[in-house]
């Protein structure tokens, strides 16, 4: 009997063990620095506009930091009372890629565009700071930014 109680007790021990040896140990899972679902994705920064070398005028933004970006969404205030949301999607470029050609126009325009930042899992950054840029042909746009532009709709 002492012999099936002594293996008893040092199976709880061995299986008590096992259970206390992955305490402490860092998995991708607890990690602070890693990746979730949950972990919100940055909108972009410094989002400007001017005149391209080229002419027409050129949407620039500051490169994410995040490991994981994908794409940037370029998107064109553009309102429809049939449309739940006034900016539309104009353009998506590659994660290298921070600017966008604005296309050209033949009269005075203004228009207001920001930018989503994607990861790799698909998820997207709230818009970034809205960007008013007001195009006059042969001319250098006048941009500026701010809150002070029209609310989206969600």
């Amino acid at each position: 009997m002492k012999s099936f109680r002594t293996h008893v007790g040092f199976l709880v021990s061995a299986v008590a063990l096992l259970a206390l040896a992955g305490c402490g140990h860092m998995s991708d899972a607890t990690d602070p620095t890693a990746a979730t679902d949950d972990a919100p994705v940055r909108a972009p920064v410094n989002v400007w506009a001017e005149r391209g070398d080229t002419g027409g005028y050129v949407l620039y933004w500051s490169p994410s930091d995040a490991p994981d970006v994908t794409a940037y969404q370029v998107y064109l205030y553009a309102p429809d009372p049939s449309s739940d949301n006034t900016y539309v999607m104009v353009s998506q470029q590659g994660s290298g890629q921070t600017s966008y050609q604005i296309p050209l126009v033949s009269t005075q325009t203004t228009q207001i565009y920001r930018v989503k930042t994607e990861n790799k899992k698909g998820k997207k950054s709230p818009y970034s700071q809205a960007v008013t840029v007001t195009m006059l042909p042969g001319d250098s746009p006048v941009a500026t930014t701010g809150d002070d532009l029209p609310a989206m709709r969600h």
